[in-house]
């Protein structure tokens, strides 16, 4: 009995506690009285770094405004750490305190990357404000800064750009989005990984009749990272050899040109085999076989359907052989392949997930593309006169 009359004064308790407006929790805060930073950017300086970030006006995904009224807070310092630079930005908004717990986007400047990205990864490891899920993007030859704060433009929302690529990347599968866990996996593996990568433009250049100096951002391929820091970049055009290899591609849209017809064909189904050739017991080439269908969306001109077909796969032998030739030339296996070739057949490349990196630059790749046009059916004409 004295127990439960024990329960029912800490309930009371509780309860008065609430209804005085006071709260159980030490760091209870009101939602008001935080600022919601969804987008971070980190650039290398001479200062040390600099720490960028920006609230959006979207709000969290899907969640409509932010608490700042529709109001973009965007916000630089530059300091010898980023621990430090975060204080500095905080001291600076003190009327609001900076909550990281929701950022939803990272971006690394050019020179950060070329520096190395260790350091940056380490901090979002090690703070545990964020999640290991949080996307990554690099800077396409600029800084961060621009890609977070922006160029000028009042009405530029890194948030909301960035959120753009990501569900357009995952619903046409043109590219892959790297999570800074799936990045710092990687580089566990062998040292090599890819990043996203965007860069700022006009929206004019895409959108007729813009505003002057409104911008916004774009994808712009993979910086490829190899020793720890950016190596070289797979363009745009390029990367969807990336899903196309690694068997993840979607529904993208390809424009193919070939005699007298311009054409734009949606990606329906692709496959792609890796198999190792070997001299003796050494491992000296790769056979790439890529089977893919495509559905004919649009034409102008007149159609030939094999003639496109032709066309189409050296569009696509084409990207294929800029992604590999890249992997070999800066000995980098950035898509993993060995790890591929070791799951695929476990007992002949045993060790392959690390050991191909180093055999790359000597192999000989082998590349062969099938492609098949659905729908290409034409529409006839009625003869004038009859």
């Amino acid at each position: 009995m004295k127990k439960l009359t024990a329960l029912i004064c800490a309930i009371n308790c509780l309860v008065l506690c609430s209804c005085s407006g006071g709260s159980i929790y030490s760091n209870y805060r009101e939602v008001e009285q935080l600022m919601i930073i969804q987008a971070m950017g980190f650039d290398r300086c001479d200062g040390g770094v600099e720490l960028s970030v920006s609230s959006g006006t979207g709000g969290l995904a899907g969640q409509g405004e932010s608490e700042s009224g529709g109001q973009i807070v965007r916000l630089s310092a530059v300091a010898e750490t980023l621990l430090t630079a975060q204080e500095l930005i905080q001291d600076y908004s003190a009327s609001e305190e900076l909550f990281f717990a929701h950022t939803s986007y990272i971006v690394i400047g050019s020179d950060a990357l070329s520096d190395g990205l260790e350091y940056y990864l380490d901090y979002i490891e090690r703070n545990d404000t964020f999640r290991l899920d949080i996307p990554v993007f690099a800077a396409s030859g600029g800084s961060a800064k621009d890609l977070v704060v922006g160029t000028g433009s009042d009405s530029y929302d890194a948030v909301n750009a960035l959120r753009s690529i990501e569900r357009n990347l995952g619903v046409r599968g043109d590219g892959h989005v790297y999570t800074a866990g799936e990045i710092a996996a990687d580089l566990n593996v062998n040292g090599s990984a890819l990043i996203c990568a965007v860069k700022t433009v006009p929206v004019g250049d895409t959108i007729k009749d813009a505003s002057e100096g409104e911008q916004t951002a774009v994808f712009d391929g993979y910086a490829v990272i190899g020793g720890g820091r950016a190596i070289a970049q797979l363009n745009a055009h390029d990367a969807l050899a990336v899903n196309l290899l690694l068997n993840r591609s979607g529904p993208s849209m390809i424009a193919v040109e070939a005699e007298d017809i311009t054409a734009t064909l949606q990606l329906d189904d692709s496959s792609c085999d890796i198999t190792p050739i070997f001299d003796g017991d050494e491992l000296c080439g790769l056979n790439v076989s890529l089977k893919v269908s495509a559905a004919l969306s649009e034409y102008r001109g007149e159609p030939d359907i094999k003639e496109l077909n032709r066309a189409f796969e050296r569009d696509l032998h084409s990207r294929l052989d800029a992604a590999l030739t890249l992997s070999r030339e800066t000995g980098c296996d950035f898509m993993h392949l060995g790890a591929l070739l070791q799951k695929q057949q476990p007992l002949t490349m045993s060790g392959m997930d690390t050991e191909l990196q180093r055999l790359l630059p000597n192999l000989y790749i082998y590349i062969n593309v099938e492609t098949e046009i659905d729908r290409g059916f034409v529409l006839s004409r009625p003869e004038v006169g009859k």
